[in-house]
């Protein structure tokens, strides 16, 4: 039985992270999988990243998936979500961190920059070195500017064998992307930009195009965030379709070139957050790619 349980991580430097292990772990039976969400004690290393994981209760290799959180947000409280319950009990390794400077990890806020991108790939390869966690069947669902910290791990640092990056409604290219959000979500990230350099390590199309899994991108018509403008979805689409990506789909969509009247077509109708029956449906399509 694998409780939801909180650790700390030592961050870079401080402490070595486990490679990227081999394949070898067989996929497990999921009739009758059950979770559990009892919650062991929260414990902060300094300096420390906080992390926690809800699991099958039984033994087996399971898929796993990484919760990149939105925004400034803390990512620990997706676990006490339905969302989260409803993914354990579909035979996955759930495991979600709060980012430096966020929540009980400490450290700085860095707005999906360089510390948040190493942050994932640490919660990474520990989540690949589970003992119940198939290292090739590890996926990432980033929501929002999470997208800037997963693009910028899984572009630039390729022993992250990750299978999956599912990114829902991310920003592509900084800051022209902010032209199109509400002003406070603006104002946040000029006031701590520091330049160009700044702003590019934040731009998820500037690595995209690197990472050499499969991108999914879950998109409504109506962006959380930039409204009716889908300018970034296409600007990520054709930056995963022109770099080394596996697959690039938009709502599980391929198409041999995208242009920005088939995005409009593709989307999905409405609004979208990560617990519509739609993004779920979308996520797990993924996570169980080429599984029968």
């Amino acid at each position: 039985m694998w409780p939801v349980w909180l650790m700390a991580l030592a961050c870079a430097g401080q402490e070595p992270v486990p490679e990227w292990p081999d394949s070898g772990c067989q996929s497990a039976h999921r009739a009758n999988i059950g979770h559990t969400l009892v919650r062991g004690e929260q414990q902060v290393l300094e300096p420390g990243l906080a992390l926690g994981i809800l699991a099958p209760m039984d033994t087996g290799c399971w898929p796993a998936i990484v919760m990149v959180p939105p925004g400034i947000e803390a990512g620990l409280p997706i676990l006490d979500t339905e969302l989260g319950a409803q993914l354990a009990s579909a035979g996955i390794v759930v495991v979600a961190y709060d980012p430096s400077g966020r929540g009980a990890s400490m450290g700085e806020e860095d707005y999906g920059g360089p510390q948040h991108q190493a942050d994932l790939a640490a919660v990474l390869r520990w989540t690949a070195s589970l003992d119940d966690v198939d290292p090739t069947r590890v996926t990432v669902l980033s929501r929002s500017l999470g997208v800037a910290a997963a693009a910028g791990a899984l572009g630039e640092e390729s022993s992250l064998d990750v299978q999956n990056l599912v990114d829902l409604e991310g920003p592509a290219t900084l800051p022209d992307d902010l032209e199109h959000v509400v002003e406070q979500a603006k104002e946040t990230l000029e006031s701590a930009s520091t330049g160009e350099d700044w702003w590019i390590e934040r731009s998820a199309s500037a690595s995209l195009g690197q990472y050499s899994g499969n991108y999914l991108r879950v998109q409504a018509l109506n962006d959380h965030a930039t409204g009716t403008w889908l300018g970034h979805a296409l600007r990520l689409m054709q930056a995963a379709e022109a770099g080394t990506a596996a697959s690039a789909s938009l709502n599980g969509k391929q198409a041999p070139s995208w242009n920005y009247e088939q995005v409009q077509e593709q989307a999905l109708e409405g609004r979208v957050k990560v617990d519509d029956a739609r993004a779920v449906a979308l996520l797990l399509g993924a996570v169980n790619r080429g599984v029968e």
